[in-house]
């Protein structure tokens, strides 16, 4: 129902109201995460960033640390995006963060993140944008 308020009817605000109501009825991480989505796809970065903080607090286990990284990095707040990278500190967030700082034009920095990474096939694409001949 909310994709036909989104895509067919244009109303933005019935689209987000139906997944508040949703959250409401079911205050799950992952109707959280729903929210927070549907932010992303009408545009609204900040109410995503204050709904996946939510998510979070209601489930500190849950690791939303990319997703938010990935919001700052789209609305050019590298150095909020980069702690949460950090913080994360997977391989996905290591191999994320490596390309982030190749684009801010820190290379010594990104090739140290892409070193903890023990992935090859997830390093290459990187390494190869930083000028490395030769991926781990």
């Amino acid at each position: 129902m909310a994709n036909i308020y989104l895509n067919s009817l244009k109303n933005q605000d019935k689209y987000i109201e139906c997944y508040r109501v949703l959250l409401d009825k079911d205050p799950s991480t992952e109707n959280y995460v729903r929210l927070a989505e549907a932010y992303l796809n009408i545009q609204d970065a900040d109410q995503a960033v204050v709904t996946y903080e939510r998510a979070k607090r209601s489930n500190p286990r849950a690791k939303f640390g990319v997703k938010l990284a990935r919001i700052f990095v789209k609305t050019h707040q590298y150095e909020k995006a980069i702690q949460c990278y950090k913080e994360a500190a997977d391989m996905e967030a290591m191999v994320e963060l490596g390309g982030l700082y190749t684009k801010l034009g820190h290379l010594e920095v990104a090739l140290e993140c892409l070193e903890k990474v023990d992935r090859p096939t997830l390093t290459a694409p990187v390494l190869a944008k930083v000028g490395c001949s030769q991926a781990k």
